[in-house]
């Protein structure tokens, strides 16, 4: 493995491993973290199989470059940079009741999808349509479900201190 190639895979272990402990720390401790959403429990569930879509799909867009492209354009680095710290901000905003650190994590995260989705397509990193297709998941997952339903149904429909 190439050295910048070993950095990127280091850098999605280190953001990777603090996305996850975020989550592991902040979400038990948050009363409702699914806000209204919470009463429908057929939502949740389709919800959290399109959390693991996204992570499946992520980590094979992740190794499908790590391991079939040259170079690692800059745009790759800033859009994962900003895909994962926007990720480990939900969390967080959650836990500290912060909602404009709630509302703006979930955004930075799409706007990470959407550099990583763009971007793979205008340098052709993507190895195939496998690639093409998770991200564009990845981009719908992050835009529609996150960044307007669920923040309309924890915000706007359900209150965030219940």
């Amino acid at each position: 493995m190439k050295l910048p190639h070993l950095g990127f895979l280091l850098l999605h272990i280190f953001l990777g491993l603090a996305v996850l402990g975020a989550y592991a720390y902040c979400l038990p401790k948050v009363p409702n973290p699914w806000g209204a959403l919470s009463s429908h429990r057929s939502v949740v569930y389709l919800y959290v199989v399109s959390i693991v879509l996204c992570t499946i799909g992520y980590l094979y867009w992740l190794f499908t470059t790590l391991y079939h492209t040259q170079t690692l354009e800059a745009y790759l680095w800033i859009g994962v940079v900003m895909f994962l710290i926007g990720a480990f901000g939900w969390p967080v905003g959650l836990y500290t009741h912060h909602a404009w650190l709630v509302v703006s994590s979930l955004w930075l995260t799409f706007l990470g999808a959407i550099v990583l989705f763009l971007g793979s397509i205008l340098s052709c990193a993507v190895t195939g349509w496998i690639s093409l297709l998770a991200l564009g998941y990845l981009v719908f997952h992050t835009l529609v479900l996150d960044c307007v339903v669920w923040t309309w149904n924890y915000y706007l429909v359900g209150s965030p201190a219940s």
